[in-house]
Formats: C-alpha cells, structure tokens, sequence
C-alpha cells in the first residue's frame, strides 16, 4: 500500500512539475507521516534534481484551513495536496 501510495503521488508530482520548471519550486501541502514525506522527496529529487521540493505538513483539518485562508487572500501557494 505505501509503495502504491508512494508510486501515485510520484507521479502527480511528476505532471505537476512540467509547471514546476518555470519556477523551479514545487510546494506540496500533506498531512502524511514523515517517513512518507522523506521517500516521496528522495524519489522526486532522483527525477528532477532542478527543482526544489518544499513540504507543509500538518494534519488534514489544518491544511484545510490554510487553503481556505489563502484563498481569501487570493493566493493559494501550494501546487498539490496529499492527504
């Protein structure tokens, strides 16, 4: 499950990043466990080693509620949510 897991959002990140590369920086939103976040990370700094990868992590109601408070503000920073 957690290879599948890890598989999937591999590639999401992977199409995200095609937008990523103008900027160079892809911001990721999730509310999973760190040892997670550290493969997710190794593996997408293999792929793309020109773009930077930066993690919030926090539970799901929280990140929800940033999402929601940066969205009245009128930017949103993350490019993908991973709960």
């Amino acid at each position: 499950m957690r290879l599948l897991s890890l598989c999937a959002v591999t590639t999401l990140l992977g199409v995200f990043s095609i937008g990523a590369s103008a900027q160079q920086k892809l911001f990721v939103y999730t509310s999973m466990k760190e040892s997670m976040i550290g493969d997710l990370k190794t593996a997408f700094i293999k792929q793309y080693p020109d773009i930077k990868l930066d993690f919030q992590s926090a539970g799901a109601g929280k990140l929800m509620a940033k999402i929601a408070a940066e969205r009245e503000s009128g930017k949103i920073l993350a490019d993908v949510l991973w709960t």
